[in-house]
């Protein structure tokens, strides 16, 4: 009966001490992506249920609790403009074409602004190669579409999206006027290029 106690009490210290190193290291990973600031999704495609981590909610401004676990969370906050190449790549893992897909869209933020999105996807088949899971990481580069990245200024690109938004959100609005002020900075690349910035 000792040895069998004692058998007992061991494979309980084991355990308790295996889900105390396995809790720790969910606890480090959960750390290393909140660093990281990387969103990761999860879609179960026979239920329909996708699940996003805190981190990829946070990217577009929102909460926990303020997305639900549906793809639509998702594709209702794509701009316009990228929603049908995100979509073409969707059908193309969906139908099985392709099982690994990156793509990069604009998505509307909770707080009206458009951010740029970088996505990397990897489809899980089953053995009748019927699609079950789509799970995916989302990084924020919006910064490295915005600005140049030797000087940090805002780009052309940022500026004709941010006019081009103030020109539709104003163009039924004739209370409020825009007006645009151009600086041109002739042989700005050799000032830049002499002063090694």
């Amino acid at each position: 009966n000792d040895i069998v106690l004692d058998h007992g009490t061991r494979l309980e210290n084991y355990l308790s001490i295996e889900l105390e190193r396995l809790t720790k290291n969910d606890e480090h990973q959960k750390n290393i992506m909140s660093s990281l600031k990387l969103g990761i999704w999860d879609w179960h495609i026979p239920e329909n249920e996708t699940f996003f981590n805190d981190a990829w909610k946070h990217l577009i401004g929102y909460s926990k609790i303020e997305i639900g676990n549906k793809i639509d969370e998702w594709l209702v906050r794509i701009h316009p403009d990228d929603l049908d190449p995100f979509q073409k790549k969707i059908a193309s893992l969906l139908k099985g074409d392709i099982n690994f897909f990156d793509i990069e869209h604009r998505i509307l933020h909770k707080d009206g602004s458009y951010r740029w999105l970088y996505n990397r996807a990897l489809g899980y088949f089953k053995k009748n190669n019927q699609l079950q899971r789509i799970i995916g990481s989302t990084l924020d580069i919006t910064y490295n579409k915005s600005s140049d990245l030797l000087t940090g200024v805002a780009n052309f690109a940022y500026f004709h999206e941010i006019l081009s938004d103030l020109v539709k959100k104003n163009k039924f609005n004739s209370e409020n006027n825009i007006a645009v002020m151009l600086i041109r900075l002739n042989r700005f690349k050799n000032i830049n290029t002499n002063l090694g910035y």
